[in-house]
């Protein structure tokens, strides 16, 4: 994969590495597919990019990818001490993300809006057994 490619993704979520884990356990069984790119260690394999600098600081983020239903998807974190979202969603825009067309939202969300990403993204998700619970059944669909 060259240099232009390798960071693009289709969404970008903001998660530390619990959150990750958490949105992991909660959608891996409820949705067709999750992938990792973990070498067969079971975690997740990432890296780090130096996204600018403000006064020789530099502002690192770290990050990885899965596939959720053959999408791929960019999970990252700001990891240095100083932070720039500005300069972080510039960088995103620039290096992971495809260009937006006319009317096109964001791609991009932080961990309590997940679900943002995988309606974008289009892919369906299984309803859990909290929710099964408390909602019910769904109703059949009416016949015409």
């Amino acid at each position: 994969m060259d240099e232009d490619q390798k960071y693009r993704c289709e969404f970008a979520v903001e998660a530390t590495d619990f959150e990750v884990k958490v949105l992991r356990s909660r959608f891996r069984k409820r949705i067709k597919s999750w992938k990792e790119n973990d070498g067969g260690s079971g975690m997740a394999l990432g890296s780090c990019a130096n996204v600018g600098s403000i006064k020789g600081r530099p502002i690192i983020i770290g990050f990885w990818f899965v596939h959720l239903d053959g999408h791929r998807v960019c999970f990252y974190n700001p990891i240095s001490e100083l932070q720039d979202f500005a300069l972080i969603n510039k960088w995103l825009d620039e290096k992971c993300l495809p260009p937006l067309g006319k009317g096109e939202v964001v791609r991009r969300c932080n961990a309590g809006s997940f679900r943002q990403c995988l309606n974008m993204l289009n892919i369906s998700v299984k309803p859990s057994k909290l929710e099964l619970k408390y909602l019910g059944p769904r109703p059949p669909a009416p016949t015409p």
